[in-house]
């Protein structure tokens, strides 16, 4: 049903050229099954009709394989299978049937060739003895003419007429005819002419001629003469079938049998003008009683071929024997009868030879047959991996990447299936990779989303003082810290911090040293000093919020801290500094960050006092520095994602260059100082991106 259908919608989709050289193909392929089994045309049109079908479907085939040449591309030889059995047909295939067609044709000129030899031996023997039969007749004119025996009395002699009735088996029609002669008379060396095939206005015959002196001195020709006939030709080589011999156009039957016109018959053709010489009269002899014998086997065809007799054309009686155009011979037999002529000619060796021939003729059928089946083998193995490849690449097309190849021989396709399958293997790891980065990804824009919490949302502001801070992290999440912590109505902490190392493990300390900041600072157990030492007060003491600014006690607690949550390689640098806009005095501890510059009119100081960084030794001694504040002046923080970028040439940005660059935008606004500077150390390193987490904190105290 899925084919009916199939079919309707091409013929519907065909156009009318399509459908109308279709029907010729059909038509013509319907005329044939019907010649096949018997059936002829009744009428003159429909034969003739009948006799133009195969220049139809010549035509309507090429018409529809150039139609459908796209279809074939796309659908046909779109599989590797096709192709292969396509490409064994031209290279296989159709060399096998260009030397079969070479051997029968070969065959065929070789069987042609044997029986044109037969005919033309048995007519030679034919000539010959009419040659002998005008040798005798001379000879017995000899023996019996006396000096008053006329010719004509030769002719009638009885002897002679004996002759003639004992060859009229062999040579139907043979007369011996006697005329004067001259010793000048140009006759052959050997003293006898040789029969000729002669034409003589429309007839044809085999004559020859024996000239010679009779006992009384005079001179005779002997004259034989044997008309061709069908009779004769019916005596001609019995192996071959229907024979004929004509000068006219030739017409060969399906049936082997030749012919000119509608029967065997002879005619002469009028001259073109009068006075003209004739022209040559055609010529046409047939068999009338021989017919092809029955084919011994299936594989016995029938066998037409032609050949050419020689002829002398004398126009009229006295004239000169001209050569003519050599006639032909068309003849037919069954190719039995000439492998039965060869064979006997063999004598006791032709079954040897058939022995030989079948022998050699099975090896070459068995190599063919091995060859053809690996041939299949290696194709097969060819398709396989090639139709498992296609299965293969649409399993990953449906995202299946699990899908394996078996791998069963070791060459260049098992190669490249185990290429395929290391590919698609690959191709899973990488997605799972993919997926596990998608997750980390997602995770550490949770952790930068959370981490954006632990950062300032908003600076404190007092009079006097102008906060002013930018982060930006290298990866998703930041290493780098900064705080401001409003402590009362007039004071105020800042800390910056940079944590070693990068990505989630600084992030994840940060975050601690945060909470650790954060909890030191604001609630009750940070007195601003450590509370185990002698002499510290307690937390109710009423000092408490004074020594908020120990700035140097708060760096050792967050120093044990660390020690004690992090792993031995872990630690961070830390600067934190409280102001007071009232005493207008500003307190800080440098725990191994690097020194923020302190602009107090066109002094710069480094702030550098301090200690060691935080969370490496244990029972280190922080320093805090005081400094009295003038108007005007600048505090500014940066960790070394600042001062460390390189240009194409690998200097450095520098201190130096980043206290320039402040000096010189020091009246800017502390937010847009932190951007301006963070601009210029990207103009820097351009067009690199920066390794290394960025910070800036600026606070103006006026």
């Amino acid at each position: 049903m899925t084919k009916m259908r199939i079919i309707r919608a091409l013929w519907r989709r065909a156009s009318l050229l399509d459908r109308a050289a279709t029907l010729l193909i059909l038509f013509y392929l319907a005329a044939k099954v019907a010649e096949a089994f018997g059936w002829q045309p009744s009428s003159g049109l429909l034969s003739a009709v009948l006799g133009l079908l195969p220049l139809f479907f010549f035509v309507s085939a090429v018409f529809l394989l150039v139609r459908s040449r796209h279809w074939i591309a796309t659908r046909v030889l779109w599989r590797l299978r096709n192709r292969l059995i396509l490409a064994y047909i031209f290279v296989g295939l159709v060399p096998v049937i260009l030397l079969l067609a070479l051997g029968g044709i070969l065959f065929y000129l070789g069987d042609v060739e044997v029986a044109a030899h037969l005919l033309h031996d048995d007519f030679h023997t034919k000539m010959e003895q009419v040659s002998a039969a005008s040798d005798r007749a001379l000879a017995l004119a000899r023996v019996i003419a006396t000096q008053k025996t006329t010719l004509d009395a030769l002719d009638r002699a009885e002897p002679v007429l004996a002759i003639t009735k004992s060859a009229e088996q062999l040579l139907p029609g043979l007369s011996i005819t006697f005329s004067p002669a001259t010793p000048t008379m140009p006759v052959p060396t050997s003293a006898t002419g040789p029969a000729e095939l002669v034409e003589r206005q429309g007839s044809l015959a085999i004559e020859a001629a024996s000239v010679g002196q009779l006992p009384d001195g005079r001179w005779v020709k002997a004259d034989a003469r044997l008309p061709v006939t069908p009779q004769l030709l019916d005596h001609l080589s019995p192996e071959l079938g229907p024979l004929f011999l004509g000068s006219g156009t030739l017409h060969v039957g399906t049936n082997g049998q030749a012919t000119v016109g509608s029967r065997p018959r002879v005619t002469r053709l009028p001259t073109t003008r009068p006075g003209s010489a004739a022209k040559r009269q055609q010529v046409a002899i047939a068999t009338r009683t021989r017919t092809l014998p029955p084919p011994a086997n299936p594989f016995d065809i029938a066998i037409a071929g032609i050949t050419t007799f020689d002829v002398v054309n004398i126009a009229h009686p006295g004239a000169k024997p001209k050569a003519e155009p050599p006639l032909f011979v068309a003849f037919s037999f069954r190719s039995s009868a000439m492998e039965k002529r060869i064979q006997n000619s063999l004598g006791e060796f032709q079954w040897d030879y058939l022995v030989v021939l079948i022998v050699v003729a099975g090896l070459f059928v068995v190599l063919f047959l091995l060859a053809s089946i690996v041939g299949f083998v290696l194709a097969r193995t060819i398709t396989r991996t090639v139709a498992q490849l296609d299965e293969g690449t649409r399993h990953v097309k449906a995202g299946d990447f699990s899908h394996r190849i078996s791998i069963q021989r070791r060459d260049q396709l098992g190669a490249l299936a185990e290429s395929f399958n290391s590919m698609t293997s690959s191709i899973e790891s990488l997605l799972d990779e993919q997926r596990q980065r998608q997750r980390l990804e997602n995770e550490l824009t949770i952790a930068r989303e959370v981490q954006s919490q632990l950062f300032p949302r908003s600076l404190p502001a007092l009079p006097g003082l102008d906060l002013g801070a930018v982060c930006r992290a290298a990866r998703v999440v930041s290493g780098d810290y900064y705080d401001c912590l409003q402590l009362d109505s007039h004071r105020v902490a800042v800390a910056i911090a940079d944590i070693s190392g990068k990505g989630i493990s600084a992030a994840l300390l940060m975050a601690s040293l945060n909470s650790a900041l954060r909890n030191l600072v604001v609630s009750d157990g940070f007195a601003g000093a450590d509370p185990s030492e002698p002499g510290a007060p307690a937390s109710g003491d009423p000092t408490h919020a004074s020594r908020l600014q120990s700035t140097a006690a708060l760096a050792a607690s967050l120093n044990r801290y660390l020690l004690l949550n992090t792993s031995d390689d872990r630690y961070a640098t830390f600067f934190f500094a409280v102001y007071d806009t009232v005493t207008r005095r500003l307190d800080y501890t440098n725990a191994g960050h690097l020194p923020p510059f302190f602009i107090n009119g066109n002094r710069i100081e480094k702030l550098d006092r301090g200690g060691p960084v935080l969370g490496l030794l244990d029972g280190c001694v922080y320093e805090q520095a005081t400094i009295q504040v003038e108007p005007g002046s600048l505090l500014v923080a940066y960790s070394d994602g600042i001062t460390e970028p390189e240009d194409s040439y690998g200097e450095e940005f520098g201190p130096d260059r980043l206290a320039a660059e402040i000096l010189r935008r020091r009246n800017q606004r502390p937010e847009q100082l932190c951007l301006d500077i963070l601009e210029a150390v990207k103009t820097w390193c351009a067009p690199a991106e920066p390794f290394d987490d960025q910070t800036i904190l600026v606070a103006r105290m006026d």
